[in-house]
């Protein structure tokens, strides 16, 4: 197993982070990289961890360590374990954690994010995601308002999001227990803790989806309740779940959702239970 490491020390305060994690994923990591160079933002330093990879990554990459200011190739616990492991290394005021096989969408899209008027308050950067699938690709919008509802049943893609590094790093970073919702659960212990999500339109990444969290829904959903489990009393989880039902029905559904009085009752128990808990946090 060949193992190596490459280091530039950077002077001074950087805007951004990136760090890349690739294994064995050439193909992806030739794109990714690529599209990172194209950027109009430079602000920036780059962070790459592979997991010891034998497919010719790691000279690929060594080829390029003149772009990276860290830049290890050495075997690793897992997804979240190199992700935190390059998080450790970052000096930047956030995060951004780009995969092998993940794109930028657009040259200027670094940019966009980082120059939006609500950036300096924002705990959390985001925007839509473009997914990828062998014969096609489908925008997905994102919410502008990010409540623990949404987050309930749906996550945002860490590719299309920026975390501001003094959040992360106090929330103790990605759970190394989870093997593919570690990310989610971030969002969920963000959005518990108050902290600021800034919505910025227009799509940030290409996502692809020959990645394992896509492979592996059964799993995404047993460690979704797991930490749902940990994080949330289980009466307001049911309470979510029940506001979810009715915000999620067609408008002729809700009228008759709602003239069911034994259901009508239980969503206003469900959404006091919910706002009684936010009170107390």
């Amino acid at each position: 197993m060949r193992c190596f490491y490459h280091y530039v020390e950077k002077t001074g305060e950087m805007k951004l982070s990136v760090v890349t994690i690739n294994y064995n994923n050439l193909h992806g990591l030739r794109q990714t990289v690529g599209s990172m160079l194209k950027q109009t933002f430079h602000d920036y330093e780059w962070i790459v961890v592979d997991g010891g990879s034998s497919d010719g990554s790691c000279e690929f990459l060594d080829e390029m360590k003149a772009h990276f200011a860290w830049l290890v190739s050495e075997p690793d616990r897992g997804i979240y374990n190199a992700l935190n492991k390059g998080a450790r290394m970052a000096k930047g005021e956030f995060l951004y954690f780009l995969n092998s096989g993940d794109e930028l969408y657009a040259p200027d899209v670094l940019q966009r994010l980082l120059e939006s008027p609500e950036a300096d308050e924002a705990d959390m950067l985001y925007g839509d995601v473009c997914f990828c699938y062998p014969d096609r690709e489908d925008i997905g919008r994102q919410p502008e308002r990010l409540t623990l509802q949404y987050l309930r049943k749906a996550p945002l893609n860490h590719q299309s999001t920026l975390v501001r590094r003094e959040c992360f790093e106090r929330l103790g970073g990605f759970d190394e227990r989870f093997s593919i919702a570690a990310d989610w659960r971030l969002l969920v212990q963000m959005k518990l803790e108050a902290c600021r999500f800034v919505y910025v339109p227009g799509v940030v990444c290409r996502y692809d989806m020959g990645g394992i969290s896509y492979r592996s829904q059964d799993l995404m959903e047993q460690e979704r309740e797991q930490f749902f489990e940990e994080l949330v009393p289980a009466v307001y989880r049911e309470a979510l779940d029940e506001l979810y039902t009715f915000d999620n029905k067609p408008c002729i559904q809700t009228r008759d959702y709602c003239a069911e009085s034994r259901c009508y009752r239980r969503w206003i128990r469900s959404l006091l239970h919910v706002i009684t808990w936010f009170h107390r946090l």
